[in-house]
């Protein structure tokens, strides 16, 4: 009798269950073929030529182990592609409308803005005047985001038997991502604003 460590040969969302294995050869329906990557047609082509031989009235079919594991987690993939997608164009759409948003502060504020650069503001220091605002709405929006997103975290990993654990580094790492993708959507008109001539500012008033 030979004995192997368990494994999972359901979908990762089904527990591991018990399986026998033993020996019956008047029962063989298939047969597990482990080829040499170098050249697959010939070697196909080749287990072909000997099925021929010897079960001459069966057809010869075949199919990969990959596929057969990729067709059983397209769902997952398809998941995953989907929603690589409209992150990317949540993303976009939230750069978007911070770099609108800058632009509308840079505007109302140029008054402001003319009169630090004359009492003798650096530019860091008016860019940090600026940013204060968005960052306590990233903030607000990082506080309503974390929760929710645990939530549907563990709604989509309570699905699989066999799973990770969220683990708050995750969360930390996404709240210094939106940190810095907001800052450097903001900074360009935060540093033009603060780059422009005080005397410009003053009269635009």
């Amino acid at each position: 009798m030979i004995s192997c460590k368990d494994y999972n040969f359901e979908h990762m969302s089904e527990e591991i269950s018990p399986l026998v294995i033993f020996e019956a050869p008047d029962y063989c329906q298939f047969i597990l073929i482990k080829l040499n990557k170098s050249d697959v047609k010939a070697t196909i082509a080749s287990i072909e030529e000997k099925w021929d031989e010897v079960f001459p009235n069966y057809p010869f079919a075949y199919t990969f182990m990959d596929a057969r594991y990729r067709e059983m987690y397209e769902r997952e993939e398809k998941s995953g592609e989907l929603f690589k997608y409209f992150a990317f164009l949540a993303v976009f759409i939230s750069s978007l409308g911070l770099f609108g948003l800058s632009s509308f502060l840079a505007e109302q504020k140029t008054r402001e803005i003319g009169i630090r650069k004359i009492l003798g503001s650096s530019v860091s220091g008016i860019v940090r005047i600026m940013s204060k605002e968005f960052i306590m709405l990233i903030i607000i929006a990082n506080i309503i985001a974390w929760p929710l997103s645990w939530y549907l975290g563990r709604q989509l990993l309570d699905g699989y038997a066999y799973r990770t654990e969220m683990s708050w580094w995750n969360f930390l790492g996404a709240t210094l991502i939106s940190f810095t993708i907001a800052f450097l959507t903001i900074s360009y008109q935060s540093i033009k604003a603060a780059r422009s001539k005080p005397v410009d500012a003053l009269r635009y008033e």
